[in-house]
């Protein structure tokens, strides 16, 4: 029998046996376990009966993360509570998520993945995420709640047909955002405009471009082409301090004026395309120094 462990990992019948028997021959067990990973996406149908087993005798979870096939019943989750938990992460549709939700106020870090809902709205958009501090979720699933306390957000565009600055506007925790990262398509023209003007607060700016087909016929423009546009949206972020751009093209040539006494530092690295680091040195402003004159795009084998 194995000994009382924080962290437990499920990915198989075999895992979930285990551990069901062990808790069983000695509660000590699962009262222990504060982290639990289930990742069961490999297998065509969860275990469910075996899973709620396994939630049920798990009360001290502080990190949850819960990744299963398709075909979740909605009340899946329903009537769980654990008094401690801060981080969960899970691939479920939302619409199973509302009641779990409302259980755990006192969540600081949710990742989310796809909605799979057939409705405009997000079936989460009236809970109460004033708890969380760091949220991953996809764009069109911003909505007006207030997260007064968010200050991490990575906004995935997977399925979402909503636009970048519309889901900006609409979202008024991105004022009080530090962190951010989006996911953004080749023909996202508007992506930093969209943003800027929501996220005064700004330290960390990630922008992902996703390599697939794009709302729009044209594939040469791209929406980092627009120099000067960029360079005008920069200067209404005073507080950035490092800006990471991840192209599904390659960068032939890379520019950048910067006022005197200003240095930076420009870095790139090749990770499925092109990371184009902009950073201070010995500043902790960086945005009203730069003025991005040259984005050049070239084959990969250039």
């Amino acid at each position: 029998m194995n000994e009382p462990k924080p962290t437990i990992l499920m990915s198989s019948l075999d895992d979930i046996h285990g551990f069901l028997d062990d808790a069983h021959r000695d509660p000590a067990i699962a009262a222990a376990v504060t982290d639990l990973i289930v990742d069961m996406t490999t297998m065509e149908a969860a275990p469910l009966y075996m899973l709620h087993q396994s939630l049920s005798i798990v009360p001290n979870l502080v990190d949850l993360i819960l990744l299963l096939p398709p075909g979740v019943p909605e009340d899946f989750l329903d009537g769980f509570s654990y008094h401690a938990l801060r981080l969960f992460k899970t691939n479920i549709p939302h619409r199973c998520l509302s009641s779990f939700m409302e259980s755990h106020p006192t969540l600081t870090t949710l990742c989310l993945d796809s909605c799979e809902c057939a409705e405009p709205v997000c079936p989460l958009c009236t809970r109460d995420f004033n708890a969380i501090v760091t949220l991953e979720c996809p764009l069109g699933c911003l909505h007006k709640n207030p997260c007064h306390n968010l200050v991490r957000l990575t906004a995935g565009q997977r399925s979402s047909t909503c636009g970048i600055p519309a889901a900006f506007k609409a979202f008024p925790a991105a004022a009080s955002l530090v962190y951010l990262t989006v996911e953004f398509l080749p023909d996202d023209y508007d992506v930093l405009q969209g943003i800027v003007g929501a996220t005064p607060m700004l330290r960390k700016l990630k922008l992902l471009e996703q390599h697939r087909v794009t709302r729009r016929r044209s594939h040469a423009r791209r929406a980092w082409n627009d120099f000067a546009g960029w360079s005008r949206c920069l200067l209404k972020l005073p507080h950035l301090e490092e800006l990471a751009l991840r192209t599904a093209a390659a960068f032939g040539r890379v520019a950048a004026n910067v006022n005197p006494g200003a240095t930076i530092l420009l870095s790139i690295t090749s990770v499925c395309g092109i990371v184009l680091v902009i950073s201070a040195t010995g500043s902790s402003r960086i945005g009203p120094d730069i003025t991005v004159t040259g984005l050049t795009v070239s084959s990969a084998s250039d």
